[in-house]
């Protein structure tokens, strides 16, 4: 198979069959319509521009003649599009119908006689309902322009094959399947990236730039091996060198690579018809992107980026790396996509995940164990305050320049990278326009300074183990609409102040809304006590709870104050200190005379 890119135009005498172990046609009509309303999407915005519907990992049985292994949903779905739009050619080989159903002669009989306009005593109600589907939306949406949209899917919807090693026994390609279908993993635009990439590699450098994808795309685990406590703090000599020297990336790919993948060796794999657990208490460590993020990040520090929205899109993947055409510029990107990921892996954190829910982070670097904890939850401040792309491009760019940087230098770049960008942004902290950074970045500094900011044990213990979390929502302290009796009732301009506002999860906000500050206050008083496991949400609200027994006008006002210079202290040696001195000082209560005069 030299050419492994199709459309229904161009397939040739090729021919699939779905094997006994596959199940059959399941797609239902949300799935019919995405595809066909991407299909027409991409119709009415470029009529020239290929439509790719993915990769299908195919067996080859014979001459021209595959088993589908993965994709036979798609594969099925063209069939059925050859059958309305009336591709005979694509839809009959040889005078048979192009896709085989194997010991499924009900199904077949059904196909061939929608092929050649039969009736059947037999239905395939999935199909039938599919055929529906495709009619519906040709008259309802495509209308007078149907001739041209079917000429446009036919010549331009394009798929890629994939073989699997002639050499796998029934056995393999069963387990093959089964692990796919288990971990619901379906191919992604990544893996048909990686064929149309390596397609423009060198021919005597193909094997090496493979194995170098596949080490790369596995992005739940790490690539350099755990280093011992002693490693850890000293520095690790063997890792570093394989970071900072590239003849020994090299032989690391030449060499290891199979044996670090040696787990995922398909024919090795033990199929598992138990449903995967979810109450498993081991603990794992996954990378804060996923692959297809991490891609455009790479090659967003190797080209400049116009338009970030559309960079980062990972649904445009695919025409975002149409820009690499070249054998040089690809085989230069793939060289700094493993380089890049030896960066991500060492000086950049982790997720630590227990039966799905995240309890942390960590970051491998070494280093003295209180400065590796400031560093990495100020990453995870940024992790869940900031876009993925925004703070790791400029990261990973200087960390390709300092390969070696102490936890100590990285920390204070990354500070210094934030400080200026914020100096360029208008601050507003009101509610409504508050941007959620703000709290976060609270919170880190709350963290920072809990010795001083809590001076009992057991809030102390609380704030030290606090843990930065995504998708908060932010609450009012004294409620906006109380659920019942209030003592606490605020003007406007106080109830809706930085200091009567707090930042908690979706969850939590739900049940505490419109709450009495007396029930919020014990909400926090069950982190305290230990009548709730886990890591308060908000070290701002657990600051309220320490600080005041109840709520009023007056520790509305103390609180804003004391939270605003906490911000203005976080800037404290920057060269913005002034500037931000001056644009978060005007958001206090009551302004120092000096600001007066």
């Amino acid at each position: 198979m030299d050419n492994n890119k199709f459309t229904p135009a161009g397939i040739g005498t090729l021919r699939f069959s779905i094997p006994l172990y596959q199940r059959l046609f399941t797609w239902e009509q949300p799935q019919i319509e995405n595809l066909l309303n991407d299909l027409f999407n991409s119709f009415e915005k470029n009529k020239e521009q290929p439509y790719y519907i993915g990769m299908f990992t195919v067996y080859h049985t014979g001459e021209d003649c595959y088993d589908l292994v993965d994709g036979q949903q798609r594969c099925t779905m063209l069939m059925l599009l050859g059958i309305s739009f009336g591709w005979r050619d694509f839809v009959l080989c040889d005078n048979q119908s192009r896709l085989q159903f194997f010991a499924r002669k009900h199904d077949q009989q059904y196909l061939n006689n929608k092929i050649v306009v039969a009736e059947s005593g037999y239905m395939n109600q999935m199909m039938e309902n599919a055929l529906s589907y495709i009619d519906d939306f040709l008259k309802n949406k495509v209308g007078d322009q149907a001739d041209a949209f079917k000429d446009y899917v036919y010549h331009q919807t394009t798929f890629f094959l994939s073989e699997l090693p002639r050499q796998y026994d029934l056995k393999a390609l069963t387990r093959h399947f089964e692990r796919m279908n288990q971990t619901g993993k379906n191919l992604e635009n990544h893996e048909i990236l990686k064929v149309r990439l390596l397609k423009l590699v060198s021919p005597d450098k193909y094997d090496y730039y493979t194995r170098l994808w596949n080490v790369v795309s596995e992005m739940d685990k790490s690539i350099l091996p755990e280093l011992d406590e002693d490693a850890a703090q000293s520095g690790n000599t063997a890792v570093l060198n394989l970071i900072i020297n590239a003849e020994a990336r090299k032989e690391f790919i030449g060499k290891e690579a199979l044996e670090l993948n040696e787990s995922f060796k398909l024919s090795e794999i033990q199929a598992d018809k138990n449903k995967p657990t979810t109450n498993s208490a081991e603990t794992q460590s996954r990378a804060i992107i996923d692959f297809s993020e991490f891609l455009l990040i790479v090659l967003s520090t190797q080209i400049t980026v116009e338009r970030a929205s559309e960079h980062f899109n990972k649904l445009k993947l695919l025409s975002t790396f149409e820009v690499l055409t070249q054998t040089a510029e690809v085989e230069a990107f793939l060289d700094t996509l493993f380089e890049c990921r030896l960066l991500l892996d060492y000086h950049i954190i982790r997720s630590k995940i227990t039966s799905n829910s995240v309890t942390g982070y960590s970051v491998q670097v070494s280093g003295d164990e209180v400065a590796k904890k400031r560093f990495s939850q100020y990453q995870s401040m940024l992790y869940v305050s900031t876009q993925a792309h925004v703070w790791l491009k400029p990261f990973l760019i200087y960390l390709r320049g300092n390969k070696d940087s102490s936890v100590h230098r990285s920390l204070q770049y990354l500070q210094e990278w934030d400080d200026e960008r914020l100096h360029g942004q208008n601050i507003d902290l009101n509610y409504g326009a508050v941007n959620r950074y703000w709290f976060w970045r609270l919170d880190y500094y709350l963290w920072e300074e809990r010795s001083s900011h809590f001076d009992d044990v057991e809030h102390r213990k609380i704030a030290e183990s606090y843990i930065f979390r995504p998708n908060r929502s932010i609450e009012h302290i004294a409620p906006q609409n109380p659920k019942t009796n209030s003592n606490v009732t605020l003007q406007v301009e106080l109830l809706h102040c930085f200091g009567n506002l707090v930042m908690i999860s979706g969850s939590e906000n739900s049940r505490l809304q419109n709450s009495s500050y007396d029930m919020k206050k014990a909400y926090v008083e069950s982190f305290i006590n230990g009548s709730v496991s886990g890591s308060v949400e908000s070290l701002k609200m657990l600051k309220v709870h320490h600080d005041y027994k109840t709520w009023n006008e007056d520790q509305v006002k103390t609180h804003h104050d004391e939270m605003i210079e906490i911000l203005i202290s976080s800037f404290s040696g920057s060269r913005f200190e002034e500037a931000m001195r001056k644009k978060i000082g005007k958001q206090r209560m009551t302004q120092p005379a000096e600001a007066v005069s």
